[in-house]
């Protein structure tokens, strides 16, 4: 009797694995993607259909019928079973992604069967097709697009996992800005004005020290200080090479369609491409170029 059942709930949990492969005609570039799913999916398919077949021919065999009820014992043990069956179907996505560990793949498929939201990935990131297996375990792109109105809290990864904080003006933080130093000042305002539409505030200048500078805004609030001193020494690294420290600025232009104009402006102005467009092993869709100082800047969704 209850292995009929398990089959059903292993067949059951191979579907939803397989669901999220429906946006690849919409986006075939994520097509790399789509074996996270395929094989857990196909595998409990076949797994739970094989069980399910097994189980209904011995139960012919010996004559006995399938009871529309169970008892409290048969109960207990397909709920159980069932419940752990799903989640460790559902967690192989996640695993064969190579972006979470073990525990973060089983904690998101138990949110998602126990419908509480809370979640490791980043959204605003996450390929579609991942997108597409939140929406129907999580309904969390549902949450995302349409946030609580009051906004009193939100979720942050600490560890690993989401903790809920208060979304307090007190306790709220955010990268103000970050600084460079440049040889031409007016040259690189005006890259950032012209390709990621930058504001400027009015130049500042420090006779005294030799200091002068621009305070860029972007539409999220972050800042880019650009500065210059003749006092300061050029950069001697080699600029194609990676250091520890601080190796590039990102910028998003809001999807993969301007992450490819955008390149194709950059390249055809003589900027030369570092890499891509490409979507990266963990659900990035980038590309990189210098800036005409010779700074690394990544354009992505």
């Amino acid at each position: 009797m209850i292995p009929v059942y398990l089959g059903l709930f292993c067949m059951g949990a191979g579907c939803t694995a397989l669901l999220p492969l429906l946006v690849l005609p919409f986006y075939p570039a994520e097509c790399m993607y789509a074996w996270w799913y395929l094989y857990p999916g196909t595998a409990a398919l076949a797994a739970g259909g094989f069980i399910t077949y097994a189980a209904r021919t011995k139960l012919n065999k010996t004559g006995r019928e399938l009871q529309s009820r169970l008892k409290l014992h048969q109960d207990s043990a397909v709920v159980l079973t069932g419940w752990l069956t799903a989640i460790a179907v559902n967690a192989l996505p996640f695993i064969l992604s190579g972006t979470y560990t073990v525990t973060q793949a089983v904690f998101e498929s138990v949110s998602g069967w126990t419908t509480t939201g809370l979640s490791v990935v980043d959204v605003d990131k996450a390929p579609h097709i991942l997108l597409m297996y939140l929406l129907q375990y999580f309904c969390l792109y549902f949450l995302y697009e349409h946030p609580a109105q009051d906004n009193s809290i939100i979720l942050m990864k600490k560890n690993g996992f989401p903790c809920k904080i208060r979304n307090t003006a007190e306790e709220e933080m955010t990268i103000k800005h970050v600084a460079i130093w440049t040889k031409d000042l007016e040259k690189e305002k005006e890259f950032y004005q012209k390709y990621f539409e930058a504001l400027s505030n009015n130049k500042y200048t420090n006779g005294k020290k030799g200091f002068s500078s621009y305070f860029l805004s972007f539409d999220n609030g972050c800042g880019l200080e650009l500065m210059h001193n003749d006092s300061i020494p050029e950069n001697t690294n080699d600029r194609d090479k990676q250091y520890i420290g601080i190796i590039h600025l990102a910028v998003s232009v809001g999807s993969k369609e301007n992450v490819d104009a955008r390149t194709k402006e950059l390249t055809a102005a003589g900027y030369e491409l570092i890499s891509g467009p490409r979507w990266t092993g963990d659900g990035y869709y980038e590309s990189c170029i210098y800036d005409p100082e010779g700074n690394r800047i990544e354009i992505t969704i």
